[in-house]
């Protein structure tokens, strides 16, 4: 029982934290918003079961990363948004060194990504409903 309360609020820390991070440069909200669903799915089968059943966790965490179904489209997508907030840090700070250490980044993003999904990009997907 404490362990569970412990989850929630922990939870819950993660997830105002995440949500202050959409106004907060430099706080991270993606990889908060995904410790907040990590510590509610172990606090109870029941939160786990209703994180699971959503339409936006199905939408953009089931189907690209764990069936590993995604349109080329959207991994083209996915690609051009990373490459552009990449772009935008690479010119607001104007260093050689980050500039470089962005362009590896991206390659290695391009790269990671391609591999993730090779299966994906060899056979023809269903079109999915947007």
């Amino acid at each position: 029982m404490i362990k569970k309360i412990i989850y929630i609020a922990l939870g819950a820390i993660a997830f105002g934290f995440g949500t202050l991070g959409i106004w907060v440069p430099g706080l991270p909200t993606t990889p908060l918003y995904l410790l907040a669903a990590w510590l509610w799915s172990r606090s109870s089968e029941r939160l786990n079961n209703y994180l699971l059943s959503r339409p936006a966790y199905q939408k953009y965490v089931q189907r690209p990363f764990i069936e590993r179904k995604m349109q080329p489209k959207s991994l083209l997508k996915m690609h051009i948004g990373v490459g552009a907030m990449m772009l935008i840090s690479t010119l607001l700070v104007r260093q050689t060194w980050f500039s470089l250490m962005m362009a590896f980044l991206f390659v290695g993003h391009i790269v990671g990504m391609r591999w993730y999904f090779r299966d994906m990009l060899r056979a023809p997907v269903a079109e999915e409903a947007e």
